[in-house]
């Protein structure tokens, strides 16, 4: 994504039952790129545009990569300005499994202002929203025939001999306060 002229990103992991061949990566990409226009970016303020959803094997430190990127411009669907970049929400990802490795989050950007509540708070509306938008991911990545995880590489600080890949369950959220993402202030990520 860019937004003020800086470059941000989300990072979603999918496994499958093999391995993943170059045309999969094509078809992840392209399924992820069809939902940030039609469920993800429609929530969000229209001053961060979708550069293109770039897809990589995870499998080998040399495995193929693939980028779709949209065919015309796509921005995001309110027309409001946006809490600054490096203001986000975090969305949780959930498994079955507990601790750390057993969880994960995405830091939602570009919060139309119209969806804050105070100065520090996020409105329920949108909340619930991007949820089920993340939920909606989950079902369209998983129609195409990839699992939703989220990859642990480290426990108790140090790393796996490999890493592992749990089956996402759900999504949620903790609170309704606005997070930081010091990585995306201006300067930081051109």
């Amino acid at each position: 994504m860019l937004m003020d002229g800086q470059q941000i990103e989300n990072t979603f992991y999918v496994s499958a039952e093999a391995t993943i061949p170059e045309a999969d990566l094509v078809t992840i990409a392209d399924t992820v790129l069809d939902w940030v226009g039609s469920t993800y970016f429609p929530q969000l303020s229209n001053v961060v545009t979708c550069v293109g959803v770039k897809t990589v094997d995870l499998s080998t430190d040399t495995g193929p990569t693939h980028t779709s990127v949209p065919s015309s411009t796509l921005s995001g669907g309110v027309a409001q300005p946006s809490v600054p970049n490096a203001t986000a929400w975090a969305v949780k990802r959930l498994t079955a499994s507990r601790g750390r490795s057993g969880r994960g989050r995405v830091f939602v950007p570009a919060i139309p202002t119209t969806s804050r509540v105070g100065t520090n708070g996020l409105s329920s509306s949108f909340a619930n929203a991007i949820v089920t938008a993340m939920n909606l991911l989950g079902t369209d990545l998983s129609t195409a025939g990839f699992q939703p995880v989220v990859v642990s590489r480290f426990h108790n600080h140090l790393p796996r001999v490999a890493g592992i890949a749990l089956p996402i369950t759900s999504w949620a959220y903790s609170d309704l306060v606005l997070d930081t993402q010091r990585r995306r202030g201006p300067g930081r990520g051109s």
